[in-house]
């Protein structure tokens, strides 16, 4: 599998995982939230991770494939998140908010760009660091 650049910006105010998870059964009770599917690795992740196709595409079929129930929730009770989420730039495969918030993973095409999409960040206030996942066989 390849390495995944990613640009993990943190919010300036906290979440309580509790109450995104209280948002997320309430807003399923009430149709604001899709229901819970079986738990299971999409089999195109799984594909986009495993192919030898060039790293280029397959990290734009990985962006296609993350999801994330409790983004929703955290957006909810956090709006500010959707600034990030919805950022223009040209470098950004895809982001959304990491676990239960309020921190956003950007998925980059590459490792450059992860650090120049950082330092941007941090130009403009925003608590943000370039990382990268372990490559794994």
């Amino acid at each position: 599998m390849i390495p995944l650049d990613i640009v993990l910006v943190a919010a300036s105010e906290g979440l309580s995982t509790p109450q995104v998870f209280s948002e997320l059964d309430e807003g399923r009770a009430a149709g604001r939230y899709p229901e819970a599917g079986e738990l299971q690795v999409p089999s195109g992740l799984l594909h986009a991770l495993t192919q030898t196709e060039t790293p280029i595409a397959r990290i734009h079929e990985i962006g296609r494939q993350l999801r994330n129930d409790l983004q929703g929730p955290a957006v909810t009770l956090a709006p500010s998140l959707e600034t990030i989420l919805t950022m223009d730039n040209e470098s950004i495969v895809e982001a959304f908010v990491s676990g239960s918030g309020p921190t956003v993973a950007i998925l980059v095409e590459d490792a450059p760009a992860a650090d120049e999409l950082a330092a941007a960040l941090r130009r403009r206030g925003r608590h943000a660091v370039a990382t990268q996942t372990p490559a794994m066989l």
